[in-house]
Parts: structure tokens; sequence; C-alpha cells
């Protein structure tokens, strides 16, 4: 079920959201980790938020905590690319620091403060 995948990734994306940077590399192979963990939010979360409620998959604080990562986020990729696109950010932006305590915050609501990183 398409649902089930969506929640299955939007709960890796959380709990990799939520990690030490050098753990977020391991988890997602390199690459542009910062963009593509932001992707990967907007894909199984931002996406399907909706879906996912209506369904019972996530709850209304679930979803209300899993906002706050989303708001964390630069609002304007484009003015800060290197954000997404700087792996060194991922290690000295405090930014990053903020939009982990939010992932820890959402993986914790969502049952998943003692997975792995998958």
């Amino acid at each position: 079920m398409e649902l089930t995948y969506s929640l299955e990734e939007l709960q890796k994306t959380v709990v990799t959201l939520s990690l030490p940077a050098e753990e977020q590399i391991h988890a997602m192979g390199g690459g542009n980790v910062g963009d593509e963990m932001a992707i990967d939010f907007d894909t199984f979360f931002v996406e399907k938020r909706e879906m996912l409620l209506d369904a019972g998959l996530l709850t209304a604080t679930q979803v209300a905590a899993l906002e706050e990562i989303g708001q964390a986020f630069p609002s304007n990729k484009e003015m800060d690319v290197d954000f997404w696109l700087d792996q060194g950010r991922l290690f000295t932006d405090p930014l990053w620091d903020v939009i982990r305590a939010k992932a820890m915050i959402a993986r914790t609501e969502m049952g998943l403060a003692n997975a792995g990183s998958g």
C-alpha cells in the first residue's frame, strides 16, 4: 500500500533528520545530504500529510510536530542554496541543530525515540 510505504519512508526521514551530521551523511550515503533529506521530507510528509492524517496513520499531534521541522527549514531555497548543498554546513550551521532538535521531538512523538538510523 502506497500510504504505508510513505509512512515508513517518512519515519526513516525523521530519524535521519534527528541524527548528528556524520550519521546523516552515512545514512544518506553521501551526495547532497541536506537537499536529499529535505526532498524526502517534502515527498513523504508535505505531499502526503492530509492522506496520512485522513487514513489515521498520523495523529494531529504528530502532524504538528512534523510541521515544526518544515517550518525550521529556510523559507527560500534559492536564497541560500549552500545551506542545502554544502555538506560542511551540516556540521557548522546552527540551523541544522534546530532542525535536528525538532526532528527528535517529532521522532519521539511518532514512537521512534529508540529507532536506529536504518
